[in-house]
């Protein structure tokens, strides 16, 4: 398992995780539709605020506040149950997170697609600062002008561009950075 920033309770992190051979799996609009249901569900069940998504063909990129609280208790399973964690909770928590939702979305676009879907792990940064938070979101929402998917940032469906900047949170709610 590769290693990852440990994780520290109130911080923010730019998530990276990459398709399988980058195939486009994500130009499918109902591949699209169950990531970002995953991401509402693990939201909900693991307390993690998102602050900016995007959504490429072969990968997607998240800016996520963790829980603290769910960390907590995190840590508590773990060394009670002796789990696969217990060594190293602060380490492992954002693998404990990508594991869940990679895990579910995996599992249904497998069954429909037959192809195998994830790659191994995901790249994981701290935003320590409001100026890294903002140059990660630019990247963000850039991402896909830069893919030249499309000219214009507000032109691209997949990304919370839309949340931030039209109020259109019809696809993902957003939660507000400090919060």
């Amino acid at each position: 398992m590769p290693k990852h920033i440990p994780y520290e309770p109130g911080q923010t992190y730019f998530i990276t995780s990459n398709i399988w051979k980058r195939q486009p799996v994500f130009v499918e609009k109902a591949n699209v539709l169950l990531l970002l249901a995953d991401f509402i569900f693990y939201r909900q069940k693991f307390g993690y605020q998102i602050l900016a998504w995007v959504i490429m063909p072969d990968h997607f990129h998240w800016l996520i506040k963790p829980s603290a609280a769910y960390f907590a208790q995190f840590c508590a399973d773990q060394r009670r149950r002796k789990g696969k964690y217990s060594h190293d909770p602060p380490l492992y928590y954002l693998s404990h997170i990508m594991e869940s939702l990679k895990s579910h979305s995996a599992q249904v676009i497998n069954k429909q697609q037959m192809v195998r879907l994830w790659q191994q792990g995901f790249h994981d940064r701290l935003i320590r600062d409001e100026d890294a938070l903002r140059a990660a979101i630019q990247y963000i929402h850039n991402n896909p002008v830069q893919a030249g998917l499309v000219d214009d940032v507000a032109d691209y469906s997949w990304s919370s561009y839309r949340v931030m900047f039209r109020g259109d949170d019809s696809l993902l709610r957003l939660d507000e950075w400090g919060s």
